[in-house]
Formats: C-alpha cells, structure tokens, sequence
C-alpha cells in the first residue's frame, strides 16, 4: 500500500491518541489497514434483535446476576428517545467489558466497552431508545463472571422506532 500524507498523518493522530489514552484503556485497540483505530468489532451481536441472541453471541449464552457493584445511571424519564443519557459506573476489579443494551429496541445491543487490566470505567454516553423499556449494563470481569444492573427509562417523544 503506498504512504500518502493523509495515511501518515491518520496514523500519527492514532498513536498520540494511544498516549492520551489512561493506561489499560488502549489494550485491545488496534490499527486498521487504513491506519485508523480500531477495535475488535462483534459484529453479528450487534445485529441481534433479541436480548437470547445478543447473549449467544457476547457471552456465549452466560446469564449475568444482579449485582449493586454496577451503577447505572439514566432519567427515569427521557423526553427525547433520541438522546437519553447513560452513565455505568462499577466498583468491581478486573472488568473486562461493559455492556449496554436495550432489550425493547430493534436492535438490543447499544454498546460495548473493553478495557485492558488497569481500566474499569465509568463510561458515559448517549443512546437512542425506540419506547419505554429497561436499560441493561452487564460488566463481565477477569473470573468469568457477569455482573448486571438495569434501570427502567420512560420515552415521551421521538425514538428509534418512529
């Protein structure tokens, strides 16, 4: 592949990027073919409609307990679907992932956050419900264990499903 100056720039911006980043939370990135970051991308678990098959596909069918070591923050009421803030914050070492999803949406899984050993969140971020339903953040650890919160969310307007 011939090195153009926006390939070489793209990947001068990638690697600063890495030595922004706090330690552990770079783990698991990696560099495209374009020079871009990127991640491991699970894809077909981001294409379930159905909470059984986005577990099939993420945690090979594993069951997550309840746990009060994961805080899910989220409005009890969104007034916009579009844009519903969530915030998953843990207490728990060796998280491995954190997990977002939205069983009541077209499609369940929302997002996923992998850190290296020295990283546990919180993560922050926005997402879009279709209507009312449970929000769900799964964090999986070292040990193999799953660990779950949910939070329910009212949708007064707008939405991913109209």
């Amino acid at each position: 592949m011939k090195m153009t100056r926006r390939r070489a720039l793209r990947g001068a911006a990638g690697a600063a990027t890495l030595r922004l980043l706090p330690g552990g939370l770079a783990a698991g990135l990696s560099f495209g073919s374009a020079g871009a970051l990127a991640a491991p991308w699970p894809k077909l678990a981001f294409d379930a409609t159905t909470r059984d098959e986005a577990f099939k596909q993420l945690f090979q069918g594993k069951t997550p307990e309840p746990s009060n070591a994961v805080q899910l923050t989220a409005p009890e009421i969104a007034e916009n679907g579009s844009v519903v803030p969530v915030t998953v914050a843990t207490s728990l070492s060796g998280v491995q992932t954190i997990t977002l999803l939205a069983p009541g949406n077209p499609r369940v899984l929302m997002a996923q956050y992998a850190f290296g050993p020295r990283g546990n969140g919180p993560v922050s971020v926005r997402v879009r419900l279709g209507k009312s339903q449970d929000i769900v953040a799964i964090v999986a650890t070292a040990d193999g264990k799953l660990h779950s919160a949910a939070k329910p969310v009212k949708v007064t307007l707008g939405g991913c499903g109209g």
